[in-house]
């Protein structure tokens, strides 16, 4: 494939979306085999908080191992050449792809989380919905034709 700015770009967007597929699915194992900390699975604040930063880290580090055999397999993904920029170390160029590679998959990872992040929260309880609209008052049809002739003028409705 070329490495020009669109194919780079698609490039980009496909690697990102694999690697986190791929990291993801791993630590969908590491969860169930229990090597990875679960942030769902306390109650404990403190806890949980130290569940999700070990679960980022892990996240990161899976997605960084992922983007160098990336980078190592497709040499052709340039962005900073694609981009047209001179003057740019090759070594910048992979270090900069490679920050959009990881950047893009955790965005996709957020993006492809269901809404409230899958679960319902405990500390906000779900809503009633609002009571449905209801409208009072009369109604006059009135043909078309008389409508056309008719001026507009100010028609007083009673009033309760």
């Amino acid at each position: 494939m070329t490495g020009d700015g669109v194919s780079v770009v698609a490039q980009v967007v496909v690697a990102s979306f694999v690697i986190d597929r791929v990291v993801s699915g791993v630590l969908f194992l590491g969860l169930i085999a229990h090597i990875v900390p679960d942030p769902e699975s306390t109650d404990d604040a403190k806890q949980r908080i130290s569940a999700d930063r070990g679960y980022k880290l892990v996240y990161f580090i899976l997605a960084a191992v992922l983007v160098v055999v990336v980078l190592i397999s497709f040499p052709e993904i340039q962005v900073l050449k694609a981009m047209g920029m001179t003057g740019m170390t090759e070594a910048l160029d992979r270090f900069v792809t490679g920050l959009l590679l990881i950047g893009g998959a955790e965005r996709l990872s957020q993006f492809l989380q269901p809404a409230g992040g899958g679960k319902k929260s405990e500390m906000a309880p779900e809503q009633a919905p609002p009571p449905p609209l209801k409208v009072e008052g009369t109604l006059f049809l009135v043909p078309e034709e008389t409508a056309r002739m008719r001026t507009t003028r100010d028609i007083g409705v009673p009033t309760v």
